[in-house]
């Protein structure tokens, strides 16, 4: 049979053909969406050759039943510790630079990631360096390596070794040019300098540094990592063992497991979660059974109207391995096309998925051999099952029942094809609640008041040393500008890091330290930021002794315990002398709402900044103050490429991997609403052929068209009461699973199950009612007559 036949066959039902196309077209784009972006997560490192041998150390410190594991350690784990582990092939730490301006004659380039490592770098990290010496690159003080990117951007190629740049007044010689770093790298660097770079590296005497080591091959790697964590544990009891109520840890997690199976909970880059993993790869698995599904019932149903003519075709003298063939012949075009319309589509969206996922690019993925096996076995599946019924099941019936449509239109899968259809719309309620509840909760967490008032804020981050300098007269000039209410500076930015401390009240034992978080600020911070003031009063920048006060957040006061109205003016230890207590603030949220407020100090002993903070008026136009602060910030310094954001995006941002589940759960839950209504209407037309004398011997012993209507509304709304009784405990179960990892939930609101099960109803009384209507209105004798 040639594919002009084959054409005209399958066009004679084009509605259902285009329902059938559509609805495996959209799953299979999603899916290859879904799929691609899990293989790239599940890919992160894996492109190091000696993945299955880096592990990383990770110092653990404990205070009572509160324990903090940091990816951080001292700089001895690198000194002194491979010196007693046998076993370790090589080791590094990385150290971060945050980001910085790089300057080449008149041009500058800024916000460059910048990250310092040991020379060991490229052996534990095989990057592959595209200029230069990799065992030489980082023994150089002066030397700078740049990633092939940045080397285009500022020389135009990557032929720069020996070629001068500038950064922070210094001079810096390019050493080497290495490829970028792939994307799916749990690290990402636009520069790289060798560890003797770093300022003052010798007084870094805290948990500073990532460490890594390479394991020898041979060696027993579990035994190896044991030795390791042993060791680090001694350093840390000796470097803080003053602090007498805390005790340390140790673990090392392999390089391969970081990204989705850490225990910590930040990093170099955001890492992934293990969970949202399965999530996706649970609404990959929803959305491909409800459109494959979806194809097959449609396909049988399809199939079964075609009993005529195979009853003609069989008494024409065709076999039935040439029936059988026809019909797969048909499958694998429709298929086929389905297939070609679904991946097109998929590509044209890669784009805006990686946005709505956080993730620049994933494109190399679809290299992945993995997505191409996949895709076959779900390509070949779909064809051999939605020909199964036609092929092999109705070639096989004597040509005198087909002719006469004695055979049943679904056969003995009706049964199958209403079970498949209650487990679609089950999988649809699930959805919906999940997607109510989710939503539901991220509304709520960002209602909560954060405890100070992050709008209208302007931030100018990553302050140069000459604007650093230049501060007094830049914030008197910012004050002139129109609807600029304050300015202030800090080198932490609020909401986004801090620094880690310890902290005792004046007076007592160095064993009586207790870890807190630390935000060091300038004076009149707290007042731009509006934090509640419990008791005392805000840090002035009037006051000059106030550059050694402190102030404490309701949680450190308990911590150290005490009470606001007693705390204020005692003083407190955090390195050698004391620090007056001048002001107590209300809890304020300073990471995401999920997590119980940590104890926190604002201090202000510290001169550096980094950020500019901005206050306007609530009637200023944003772009006018912009564009007012650019002008006056580069009234300084001419070359200064300005990088600022707002506060409030700052911590609307603590909901991203919340926003990022509501927005795959919502876009699996609109698609797999789509595909089970294709497959309501499917069964519901089924339903109503197998009725259509029923209903037309009812009409004409007097039943009306609405009696009609309520029939069949009624034998297919057991359908929807049988998949919420499914629905229903196991949405459940999972949304008070989800909901435990936040300290601040909601309750599981009646109106969330009920909500989403209404939905459901609502658009299968539209179907089913539209389509009874159509058949109850026709004339009896339509529905009576025999061919």
């Amino acid at each position: 049979m040639t594919f002009k036949n084959i054409f005209r066959i399958i066009k004679r039902d084009s509605l259902s053909l285009i329902t059938n196309m559509t609805g495996l077209s959209l799953g299979l784009a999603a899916s290859i969406l879904l799929t691609a972006f899990i293989l790239f997560e599940l890919s992160y490192d894996r492109h190091f050759t000696h993945v299955d041998r880096i592990c990383r150390l990770n110092s653990i410190w404990i205070e009572g039943s509160e324990k903090e594991i940091m990816p951080i350690n001292l700089r001895q784990a690198y000194t002194e510790l491979p010196e007693h582990v046998s076993g370790i092939e090589a080791t590094v730490q990385i150290y971060r630079g945050f980001r910085r301006e790089l300057t080449l004659n008149e041009n500058r380039y800024q916000g460059l990631k910048l990250l310092y490592a040991d020379p060991d770098f490229f052996r534990v990290f095989d990057l592959e360096l595209l200029e230069g010496n990799p065992d030489m690159a980082l023994r150089e003080t002066n030397g700078v390596i740049l990633t092939e990117k940045i080397a285009h951007r500022i020389f135009g190629t990557t032929q720069v070794t020996g070629n001068a740049l500038e950064m922070e007044g210094k001079t810096y010689t390019v050493t080497a040019v290495v490829r970028d770093v792939p994307p799916n790298t749990h690290f990402q660097l636009d520069i790289l300098m060798p560890m003797a770079a770093v300022d003052q590296l010798l007084y870094l005497e805290g948990l500073e540094f990532f460490t890594y080591y390479l394991l020898e091959e041979k060696a027993d790697h579990e035994t190896v990592r044991n030795t390791i964590c042993s060791e680090n544990i001694q350093l840390l009891q000796e470097r803080f063992g003053d602090f007498g109520e805390s005790t340390f840890s140790s673990s090392t997690e392999m390089l391969g497991r970081l990204h989705l199976h850490t225990v910590v909970t930040w990093d170099l880059t955001p890492p992934g979660s293990m969970k949202n993993i399965l999530i996706m790869l649970l609404i990959v698995v929803t959305v491909m059974f409800l459109a494959l599904s979806n194809f097959v019932n449609l396909y049988i149903l399809n199939g079964a109207k075609r009993s005529k003519e195979i009853g003609i075709r069989k008494v024409n003298g065709a076999s039935r391995p040439v029936m059988i063939r026809q019909f797969y012949s048909e499958t694998t075009v429709v298929v086929t096309i389905a297939f070609l319309a679904g991946t097109v589509l998929s590509l044209l969206l890669i784009p805006e998925f990686g946005r709505v996922m956080q993730r620049e690019s994933y494109m190399e993925i679809i290299r992945s051999p993995w997505l191409y096996m996949v895709l076959a076995a779900v390509y070949l599946a779909t064809i051999l099952v939605s020909g199964f019924y036609p092929a092999l099941l109705l070639s096989r019936s004597a040509p005198v029942p087909l002719i006469l449509g004695m055979v049943n239109p679904a056969g003995d899968k009706r049964l199958l094809l209403r079970v498949v259809s209650i487990l679609q719309i089950a999988i649809a309620i699930f959805l919906l609640i999940n997607l109510l509840g989710i939503n539901t909760q991220i509304r709520y967490l960002k209602n909560l008041s954060p405890g100070y008032n992050p709008e209208n804020i302007l931030l100018v981050s990553n302050l140069n040393e000459q604007l650093v300098q230049d501060y007094p007269a830049l914030r008197d000039k910012l004050l002139g500008i129109r609807g600029v209410e304050n300015v202030a500076a800090s080198l932490h930015t609020i909401g986004a890091g801090y620094s880690g401390q310890g902290i005792r009240m004046y007076g007592e034992l160095p064993e009586k330290s207790k870890s807190i978080s630390e935000y060091r600020v300038q004076p009149g911070l707290c007042n731009l930021y509006q934090f509640t003031l419990e008791q005392g009063r805000f840090l002035d920048p009037d006051r000059l002794a106030d550059k050694k006060g402190v102030i404490l957040n309701e949680a450190a006061v308990t911590m150290l315990g005490s009470r606001p109205e007693e705390i204020v003016g005692q003083s407190v230890i955090m390195h050698e002398d004391p620090l007056e207590v001048v002001g107590v603030v209300k809890d304020f949220l300073y990471e995401s709402a999920a997590r119980q407020v940590e104890p926190m100090v604002i201090s202000a002993y510290q001169d550096w900044i980094r950020v500019l903070s901005i206050r306007f008026s609530s009637d200023a136009d944003p772009g006018e103050i912009i564009h007012s602060v650019d002008e006056t910030i580069q009234s300084f310094d001419e070359d200064y490429i300005i990088m600022h954001r707002f506060a409030s995006d700052i911590y609307y941002g603590y909901y991203k991997n919340e926003e990022w589940l509501r927005n795959i759960m919502g876009a699996g839950s609109l698609l797999s609403m789509l595909i089970v209504l294709l497959g309501i209407w499917a069964l519901v037309s089924h339903h109503i052929l197998s009725r259509t004398k029923e209903i037309s011997i009812r009409k004409v012993m007097g039943g009306s068209s609405r009696e009609m209507l309520l029939l069949i509304y009624t034998s297919t709304l057991k359908w929807s009461i049988a998949a919420s009784a499914i629905a229903v405990p196991l949405a459940w179960l999972y949304l008070d699973s989800w909901l435990t990892d936040y300290s601040n939930r909601i309750p599981l609101y009646w109106w969330l199950f009920v909500l989403s099960i209404l939905v459901v109803l609502l658009f299968q009384a539209l179907i089913t009612l539209g389509q009874t209507w159509k058949t109850a209105r026709r004339n009896p004798v339509d529905g009576l007559r025999y061919e």
